[in-house]
């Protein structure tokens, strides 16, 4: 297949050549006469007797040019994969095949907010849904915020899934929805051959959630339930007989129901005192193996860190001027952002009075005017959310139109959408209707 990017107007299109051949079906005629959700809209035309599948992707971006910049979180894992599941189950409804789904990520457009993914589905293309999708996990997995505990636990927990033989999204779908895991987990686990003994607990960390990782004992609460009443109705009995030699049958028989209330509210708070111990303690343990499956992630496998482990411990006993000593001499060969020649400081310097030129300094450098994604935000209603990225590479710079609605110039010559250009200095910038100069 050949890829291309191409704007007309103001709208971008991802451009597809199918093979030659190739004729208008059934999937080309579910997909050019309905809007699917969950898929990229999609048009057909032909050139030099060739199909060309157009995908509309006007200031959308692809989620592999969004995680070159940013890390994952366990809301955005569960958006992006919650949104593939429901657009597969719409296909269901269009007879669309799984297999038809691109799952690069350059070519899964999301939303930069909320994660919803549109799909691009390419007619008659053959692909093995499954693999391609455990595939996609294990690159989600590398792109995952390691500070978030509740990220790499999801993310883990669903690529080691999907490493099973014949599953399926329902089996993923628990996860992502935090719904309890199925009955009785240990089993399945221990049916499987060549079990690893230092991942088998992260394996089952976020598929199997903490609170029924250790079911109860059906019999021993059985057991302590029989007891509890057994000794109330020991302390009830022994009332009774104090009562009845105290004041005799008529002061049992007047006296009677008072001494069952008190009774029964000494049961009731004993009761509440052991459930509120009871439940300190099931949190406890929870907190406990939520701290031992996060470890068990990134420690080192048994029989590499026996040797590191001295180590640490002598480097924890390092005198503090040691450390400071270390730390400043490591200091030294850091180049601060501010330190900078004027010379060595590239910008974009505005050539309209109304607005403010652009300091570049790192890269790659993002402008647009989604101030959360945003290196420079430009607050005008033309710009789109994602607009331009500047490069750097050795000695050189680029710039790249980031499938921007009202386009990029340089140098009076009007960008593709994705379209990436070399800049030098003293090199004109339009972005929409703002003038600026590289230097």
């Amino acid at each position: 297949m050949e890829v291309r990017y191409h704007r007309e107007m103001k709208q971008n299109y991802l451009m597809i050549t199918a093979e030659e051949g190739t004729e208008p079906n059934y999937e080309i005629r579910m997909l050019a006469g309905n809007t699917i959700e969950g898929l990229l809209r999609f048009r057909i035309r032909k050139t030099d007797g060739r199909c060309q599948f157009c995908y509309e992707i006007t200031s959308r971006q692809p989620l592999g040019r969004l995680l070159d910049t940013r890390t994952l979180g366990a809301e955005q894992i569960r958006n992006l994969l919650l949104g593939i599941a429901k657009t597969l189950a719409e296909m269901e409804n269009y007879l669309l095949e799984e297999g038809r789904i691109w799952l690069d990520p350059e070519f899964i457009y999301v939303d930069p907010e909320t994660f919803r993914p549109a799909l691009c589905l390419v007619p008659g293309r053959e692909g093995d849904f499954p693999r391609e999708f455990s595939g996609f996990l294990q690159y989600l997995l590398g792109k995952v915020d390691h500070q978030d505990k509740e990220a790499v636990i999801l993310a883990y927990g669903l690529y080691r899934e999907s490493l099973k033989d014949n599953y399926g999204l329902e089996r993923l779908l628990p996860s992502l929805l935090r719904e309890l895991a199925p009955e009785e987990p240990e089993k399945e686990d221990a049916g499987e051959e060549g079990p690893e003994p230092d991942s088998r607990p992260a394996a089952d960390s976020r598929s199997e959630p903490l609170a029924s990782a250790e079911p109860e004992n059906g019999r021993a609460v059985l057991a302590g339930r029989r007891g509890f009443l057994a000794k109330t109705m020991l302390l009830l009995a022994g009332e009774a007989a104090a009562l009845w030699l105290w004041r005799g049958t008529e002061g049992l028989l007047a006296a009677g129901p008072w001494v069952l209330a008190l009774t029964a509210a000494g049961a009731g708070a004993v009761l509440a005192a052991g459930w509120r111990k009871k439940k300190r303690g099931s949190e406890k343990k929870t907190r406990q193996l939520e701290e031992e499956r996060w470890q068990l992630l990134f420690q080192p496998e048994e029989g590499n860190d026996t040797e590191e482990k001295p180590a640490e411990r002598e480097s924890a006993a390092e005198p503090a001027d040691e450390k400071a000593g270390l730390a400043q001499e490591a200091d030294s060969h850091t180049v601060l952002l501010w330190s900078r020649t004027e010379e060595e400081t590239r910008s974009l310097v505005s050539l309209d009075r109304r607005e403010a030129s652009i300091d570049l300094a790192y890269f790659p450098f993002l402008i647009g005017k989604q101030e959360n994604l945003s290196d420079y935000v430009l607050s005008r209603n033309t710009v789109s959310r994602l607009h331009v990225r500047i490069d750097q590479e050795g000695d050189r710079y680029y710039l790249t139109d980031l499938n921007s609605t009202n386009g990029t110039w340089v140098n009076g010559r009007k960008l593709e959408a994705n379209e990436r250009t070399e800049l030098a200095a003293g090199d004109e910038v339009s972005i929409a209707e703002l003038k600026f100069r590289f230097r």
